[in-house]
């Protein structure tokens, strides 16, 4: 009876709460997170609603004026809001229990199944979709019922006329933080805007004045209702073609075809990146440099080969600096970014996943030919191997910050918002691990790392000397000992302390000689590309640069996978 739920019950004084298994199960990749943000989500109920003073009364006032599945939306979004608060890895949780129930991955629907919800008739959507007019993606291929089909993501299937009903628009858009620009709905952009930012710190009484105010925008229950029997009644309608595809699937997994079940075991465990910072005897600052020893595999020492040439030589980097970590500024720089980090987190996921055979196995897709003589001795049905994807620690991104006077205003605000948005993305995943670091022309500075570090508290000066930092953020990548490494430079491309030609030759060696994938992000127009593989800040709303470099970080790496 849905995902999670604490039963109604006076029998005992004992309270249980009860979690579908059906994500961790199901081989979802992040089934154990989703069944924690389960259990989080019911724990909450008990924290802060249930036994609450009012909170009963709130609940029968909501109820008896038409606005009980409002008010139970915003009570879910703000228990929520108060247990991220609690713990910031419990946010992570909730995202992908979020992106689990409301935001799917694609979805194929057949070309006459969605010309029945709309009314209208297959060459009509056929022609509606390749001009633009409605969303979705027409495939070149038959489905498994024979029939055409067209993908639709989330996002898309929202833009279809009728197909969800407001209120449904208004839960998935306000609990997965989609873009707002993108919503088809003028009233659900207006209700998410009504929603204060204050909501975990209301009481039920003033939950339910916000409740009020939702619902003369997008009507009340009874208003609902209708939208949902309307919708009903045109799912009604395709409902041959629907038990023809569950037929299909149900054959499919008798054959064994179907999607596994079942949690894998992992071969090989999860390495993760030991404790990197150090103490300073002055101020008692975090200084990250890298681990003395790693868990990845050893890499091969190479070292970068300067050249004689005196327009590709550059001074070194030998001055280094900590800066003083202020908590409050780093919650200010990272407050307008939640929905940005949503965005870019599943793109650094994938950069940190590691294919692993497993043989041995009772059901899979291929046959384990090594273990199969072992197996008719022992009369074993374990013939099996398949391949999985887990997290692995073995990739290392390395983050640099120009610093110098060049960048002062608008420039270290956007670079300070962009390396908090990468460091807050990385920060809970499993197989990401690495360093924040800034420079000028003669100052190398330690920031930190992914977990802990002092971006927000960056200023502006002097110049900048973009070939040594890069050459010492190379070291690092290398002391790290992981087999994948990213640099990332955050710079106006305006080097004063190097020449513009040494920068590039750099570029050139790492990507080259040393396998370490390079990338910029640019916070203005770049006079010249040293960069072969980087985003213009200044060319994109900030949410179109984010969705730009993620897909280019997956580019850049598809020789990791």
């Amino acid at each position: 009876q849905g995902l999670g739920r604490t039963p109604n019950t006076n029998k005992s004084r004992e309270i249980f709460i009860e979690a579908s298994v059906t994500p961790f199960l199901s081989g979802h990749r992040h089934g154990a997170d989703i069944l924690r943000a389960i259990i989080l989500h019911e724990l909450g109920h008990h924290l802060y609603d249930i036994g609450e003073p009012g909170q009963k009364t709130m609940e029968g006032i909501a109820g008896s004026e038409g606005l009980q599945q409002i008010f139970a939306i915003l009570i879910d979004e703000r228990l929520e809001r108060k247990m991220r608060s609690r713990q910031a890895s419990w946010g992570v949780y909730f995202d992908r229990l979020a992106a689990y129930a409301f935001a799917q991955d694609e979805d194929q629907i057949p070309v006459s199944s969605l010309a029945r919800l709309l009314s209208q008739s297959s060459e009509q959507i056929v022609s509606d979709i390749q001009a633009g007019r409605l969303p979705g993606r027409l495939s070149g291929e038959l489905g498994l019922t024979g029939a055409r089909m067209v993908t639709l993501s989330p996002l898309e299937q929202m833009a279809l006329p009728g197909l969800m009903m407001p209120l449904g628009v208004f839960l998935i858009c306000l609990r997965c933080r989609f873009d707002l620009e993108k919503c088809p709905l003028p009233d659900v952009v207006t209700a998410i805007e009504a929603v204060p930012n204050n909501l975990k710190s209301l009481d039920h009484a003033g939950v339910l004045e916000v409740a009020r105010v939702i619902g003369a925008i997008l009507g009340r229950d009874e208003v609902h209702k209708k939208h949902q029997d309307r919708l009903r009644q045109a799912v009604a309608n395709t409902r041959g073609s629907l038990e023809n595809l569950l037929r299909i699937l149900n054959q499919n997994r008798q054959l064994g075809m179907g999607p596994e079940a079942g949690q894998p075991n992992r071969s090989e465990p999860f390495n993760q990146l030991g404790p990197v910072f150090e103490m300073d005897a002055q101020n008692e600052n975090p200084i990250a440099r890298p681990a003395a020893k790693s868990s990845g595999k050893a890499q091969t020492s190479r070292k970068i080969i300067l050249s004689e040439d005196a327009q590709l030589q550059f001074p070194e980097l030998n001055k280094e600096k900590t800066l003083q970590y202020h908590e409050q500024r780093h919650l200010e720089l990272i407050k307008p970014l939640n929905r940005h980090i949503r965005l870019l987190r599943p793109f650094l996921e994938k950069l940190g996943q590691d294919t692993v055979i497993e043989g041995g196995l009772r059901k899979g897709r291929r046959l384990d030919v090594t273990g199969l003589s072992g197996a008719l001795v022992r009369n074993s049905p374990n013939v099996f191997r398949r391949e999985m994807t887990i997290a692995h620690a073995n990739c290392y991104i390395g983050i640099l910050i120009d610093c110098s006077s060049s960048m002062a205003g608008e420039g270290i605000a956007r670079a300070r918002a962009f390396a908090a948005l990468l460091a807050e993305s990385a920060k809970f995943t499993g197989g990401v691990v690495g360093h924040v670091n800034a420079f000028d022309d003669d100052t190398f500075y330690y920031l930190g790392d992914f977990r802990r570090n002092t971006i927000a508290s960056l200023s502006t000066g002097g110049g900048n000397n973009d070939s040594g930092a890069l050459s010492r953020a190379t070291e690092m990548a290398q002391a790290s000992g992981r087999k994948n490494r990213m640099l990332i430079m955050i710079s106006d491309g305006q080097p004063s302390a190097c020449t513009f030609e040494s920068l590039e030759h750099l570029v050139g060696q790492l990507s080259n000689h040393l396998g370490i994938v390079c990338a910029q992000v640019a916070v203005d127009s770049l006079p010249r590309i040293a960069f072969p593989n980087y985003v213009d800040l200044s060319d994109y709303e900030f949410h179109e640069a984010v969705s730009r470099f993620g897909r280019l970080l997956i580019n850049l790496t598809n020789h990791w996978r």
